[in-house]
């Protein structure tokens, strides 16, 4: 389960200090072509880390990145084609990774050859529908069944937190009549 996506102050700033560090291990030395959505696209019960400053942004309009392309030194990082496709073997529109059919897809080539999504917005590999984010799955607006669970966490953890917080204010009642019980006494 995750309960957080690191982002950067522009999706530039997170491709070059987060994951160009985890590539160059493996011979990468730099960020290419990525794309980009805000946390209320992704859909997910999800927080973000800012990857400079490490503070949380709960914001759905917070920018984070979906995928970056890692590009080896002196490689040259791909360019769309006439149909703004990124990578190999695609076929529609604006699609991102190799071998998808349909529009706005994002997702690479997990090696079994084939089609990887088909349909429209899937992130992933092997789905087939819209706006499918998690892998071989079919259907309209999936998240895996343990983001799911991590969504159902998240809201028990936050009625626990208003719970506490209702506690508090009671205990604070009762410290202020307890002082202005003392004052009384006193004066």
């Amino acid at each position: 389960y995750f309960t957080h996506l690191i982002v950067g102050k522009t999706a530039d700033h997170l491709a070059i200090n987060a994951t160009t560090r985890h590539q160059r291990a493996k011979g990468l030395s730099k960020a290419g072509s990525l794309r980009d959505t805000t946390l209320n696209t992704l859909g997910l019960a999800v927080d973000a880390i800012n990857a400079g400053t490490l503070k949380v942004k709960t914001a759905r309009s917070t920018k984070i990145i979906v995928a970056v392309e890692c590009v080896k030194n002196g490689q040259k990082a791909c360019t769309a084609d006439k149909d703004g496709n990124i990578g190999t073997g695609n076929r529609g529109k604006d699609n991102y990774g190799g071998k998808n059919t349909g529009n706005n897809n994002i997702g690479k080539e997990a090696g079994w050859g084939g089609v990887l999504n088909k349909g429209n917005r899937n992130w992933g590999f092997n789905n087939t529908g819209t706006d499918v984010h998690c892998n071989n799955s079919k259907g309209t607006w999936m998240v895996s069944s343990s983001l799911q669970e991590v969504t159902a966490s998240h809201q028990e953890v936050a009625a626990s937190h208003q719970e506490v917080a209702a506690s508090h204010q009671e205990v604070a009642a009762s410290h202020q009549e307890v002082a202005a019980s003392h004052k009384a006494r006193l004066s």
